[in-house]
């Protein structure tokens, strides 16, 4: 599904709990560019190393775009069968304008778009149109972007000193002015009379430069800031004066309110596809969350997904919503911290039962644990039954504080379990998805693969499951390898909502479609893997000859004059059957998930080149040690420490 602006809010609640129900969510990043003149060379040498790598990653991840976002969320559907949801968002740098507040904070944040020509090319022979991310795109905002805009409103709600002109007041006949601005305020202090004005006012010269103007009004600022600080100064009748007035508390208060009421709609607003990433990744996005979107955009979409039907299936997945924290019940929250560290969420193994995570739920609130009804008749009365009304029958307050119980639970759910990521070669996805979404990428190799480990602590590259199971083939691109396994009789059966999924084909480097082809190569390779090791464990010289006969057909032996049973017969059988489908085990796999033997040698371990793998949680593990080492005692000699 094809999602913008125009049914983003709508898609939310629909995407949330299909990234909290997965077992596994796939993604895929489409970029404006992928290389320049330096990583050409670079990927030249013989001798390449991690930082080396890396650094050129980083280059590339921080001159280029993301144009295009898509995910995959996997599940189990029955026995041997999952089904997939399919999103794709076309990411732009544009921010939406709606209103003269979110045009500042656009022209405030400054964005640049860069696409390399090669990339260009590319894109029009694959008749991929870049065009679509000025289309009524998702925005977006970083972690980091949150935090600069933040930071930016309370350096204005400092008062900053002005700085003086550079002219000679005498030279450029200004002294006579400034004396004047000097006596006008002195006066004013020196009245002891109870009748004095509460203002003082200046009165400009006229002039027909605007320089000279703009150095009148400089001159009273200044002064006024020295002898009167405690009064404020604001320009009146079309400029001809400066009024210099005591500074109204409650009035000030109220503006300094206003800003930033006006900021965190902003980033309420403008946020978008971040909301995404922090469910993936264990973060907070439930307070960010305008209820009012989700309410406007359901209501406006009959026969949908409702308010209440949002809310309940919420409820009935997930559990009520925890309690509320002091940070959530006063307005604040952290960005981005997460209540779990990885050693912590690992305990949390793919095939716990949602009663285990319900019972980790109930107990950070101090409640009775939690548990999944045997029966649809149980649900009726496992909850407070309260009656159905027509929402319209609702007050907006009662169906938003629904809204954000619902939004707090799915935060909750997913801090304490996030689905796997699974992607095909996805070191520079993963690099995108850093620097599009969360922060700079920093300088150290080490640092990055410990921040990605922080924020996706399950991730398994199919670059290195195919490539396991083919060591040629596995190299090849990934709509070769998805050909190879899209065949309806392979196991498992991957079934899609026609709303959230593709036909048999559509076009490959669109991300929703990558994802889903990702999605699908994960499942069967896994199957595959699995089944094959159940039959080298059985017959090792059979199972090779099994795979000599997949690799050459008799056809091809026969014309190069070779015997065409020289690797043993198998009637019944066409040589020629696709890799996908030749292993006949009936053996059962079982559903798959994290903590399933068959992902031992991939886990957390991510390609980053030809023959250079970066097992993640080692790197996390080495950065943080690294952090903790005390600094020598002659590192801090000499200095202040503050607390």
């Amino acid at each position: 599904m094809e999602v913008t602006m125009e049914n983003f809010w709508r898609q939310l609640p629909r995407i949330l709990i299909s990234i909290a129900e997965s077992n596994f969510v796939t993604i895929d990043v489409e970029m404006t560019g992928i290389a320049d003149k330096m990583s050409e060379n670079f990927w030249k040498k013989t001798n390449q190393t991690r930082q080396g790598i890396y650094e050129t990653g980083k280059r590339i991840a921080s001159t280029y775009n993301v144009f295009e976002l898509g995910l995959t969320c996997v599940k189990p559907d029955g026995d041997d069968s999952y089904k997939t949801e399919s999103y794709s968002f076309y990411v732009s740098p544009l921010l939406l304008e709606d209103t003269r507040e979110d045009s500042f904070f656009a022209k405030d944040l400054g964005r640049n778009l860069t696409a390399s020509l090669s990339t260009l090319k590319f894109m029009r022979k694959e008749g991929l149109q870049l065009e679509k991310i000025f289309d009524n795109p998702v925005p977006y905002l970083s972690r980091k972007e949150s935090r600069d805009a933040t930071e930016r409103l309370e350096s204005r709600a400092q008062t900053q000193p002005i700085k003086d002109h550079p002219y000679d007041e005498d030279e450029e006949g200004l002294n006579f002015f400034s004396t004047y601005v000097f006596d006008e305020i002195m006066s004013w202090l020196d009245d002891r009379n109870d009748d004095r004005k509460s203002e003082i006012e200046i009165r400009i010269p006229y002039s027909d430069s605007k320089k000279r103007s703009s150095v009148y009004h400089k001159i009273v600022r200044v002064t006024a800031q020295n002898m009167v600080p405690h009064m404020k100064c604001r320009t009146w009748n079309h400029g001809l004066a400066v009024i210099i007035s005591p500074e109204d508390s409650d009035e000030n208060q109220e503006r300094q309110q206003t800003f930033q009421d006006n900021l965190s709609a902003s980033i309420r607003k403008q946020t978008g596809l971040r909301l995404i990433m922090e469910a993936l990744s264990g973060g907070h996005f439930a307070d960010i969350i305008d209820p009012s979107y989700i309410i406007e955009a359901l209501s406006s979409w009959p026969g949908g997904m409702t308010v209440q039907g949002f809310c309940q299936e919420v409820q009935q997945k997930f559990g009520d919503a925890p309690l509320l924290s002091p940070e959530q019940e006063s307005g604040e929250y952290s960005e981005g911290v997460v209540s779990t560290t990885p050693e912590q969420e690992s305990s949390y193994s793919s095939e716990q039962s949602l009663n285990n995570i319900g019972q980790s739920l109930e107990a950070a609130r101090g409640h009775q644990p939690w548990r999944i009804p045997e029966s649809s008749s149980e649900w009726m009365t496992s909850f407070p039954q309260t009656p159905r009304h027509s929402e319209d029958d609702i007050s907006e307050a009662t169906l938003s504080d629904q809204i954000r119980a619902a939004l707090w639970t799915l935060e909750s759910k997913l801090q304490l379990q996030r689905p796997p990521i699974v992607g095909h070669n996805q070191f520079f996805d993963l690099l995108f998805i850093y620097q599009t979404f969360f922060d700079d990428l920093p300088a150290s190799c080490g640092e990055f693969f410990a921040s990605i480990y922080e924020l996706f602590p399950h991730i398994i590259d199919t670059k290195l499951m195919a490539i396991a199971d083919q060591a040629i083939e596995g190299e090849d691109p990934l709509a070769d390898i998805f050909d190879r396994f899209i065949d309806d009789v392979s196991r498992p059966f991957i079934g899609w909502d026609p709303v959230h999924g593709y036909s048999r084909r559509a076009n490959a480097h669109e991300a929703g479609y990558d994802s889903f082809m990702t999605a699908v190569i994960f499942l069967r390779l896994a199957h595959k893997l699995a089944r094959k090791a159940l039959a080298d464990n059985a017959n090792d010289a059979q199972s090779w000859d099994k795979k000599m006969r997949r690799l050459y057909n008799k056809g091809w032996l026969l014309e190069i004059g070779r015997d065409p049973d020289c690797f043993g017969s198998d009637s019944g059988s066409d040589f020629a059957e696709s890799t996908a489908s030749s292993d006949d085990d009936d053996e059962e796999v079982g559903e798959l998930y994290w903590g399933h033997h068959v992902f031992d040698m991939f886990r957390n371990t991510l390609r980053i080149g030809p023959s250079t793998n970066v097992f993640l949680e080692a790197q996390w593990a080495a950065d943080r040690a690294f952090r903790r080492v005390p600094r020598p005692k002659s590192d801090t000699e000499g200095g202040s420490i503050s607390s």
